[in-house]
């Protein structure tokens, strides 16, 4: 069994708040994806609470594997809404996504996914905080 699993966090701006049409696609699609991610192979955890800025769409989770959480994002119902993200979120210039290897049985805190996030736009990808292009293996 592997002593390290995969954490990822993700941060969106979204257009709208919770309850604006403009979004309301978006957040109706939620639960859906995240039945999907929880029933997906590799799936650990995922994070339930809120998050302080109303508009920011924070998801963070843990996996067993890279290759389990690519095969839930890239090749699931999930990339579906995945395309369409542009229609309720707005960019942004910072680092949007991380990731990083934990130790089985640990669970990251919002600060530590707040944290890969920052390492990402201060220092590029390291083992410390990675992205799907410039991964980083389990350490030893």
């Amino acid at each position: 069994m592997s002593e390290c699993h995969l954490a990822q966090v993700n941060i969106a701006h979204l257009k709208a708040r919770f309850g604006d049409p403009e979004v309301a696609e978006f957040f109706e699609n939620v639960p859906r994806v995240n039945a999907l991610a929880e029933s997906s192979p590799g799936f650990i955890w995922r994070y339930e609470g809120d998050y302080p800025d109303p508009m920011i769409a924070f998801n963070m989770s843990v996996w067993d594997s890279i290759l389990h959480l690519s095969q839930f994002v890239y090749r699931s119902a999930h990339v579906n809404v995945l395309r369409r993200k542009d229609e309720w979120m707005t960019p942004i210039k910072s680092a949007h996504s991380a990731l990083w290897w934990v130790k089985s049985g640990t669970l990251p805190t919002v600060e530590q996914g707040l944290e890969a996030l920052a390492i990402l736009d201060e220092r590029g990808p390291t083992q410390a905080a990675f992205t799907f292009d410039t991964r980083f293996a389990e350490p030893q």
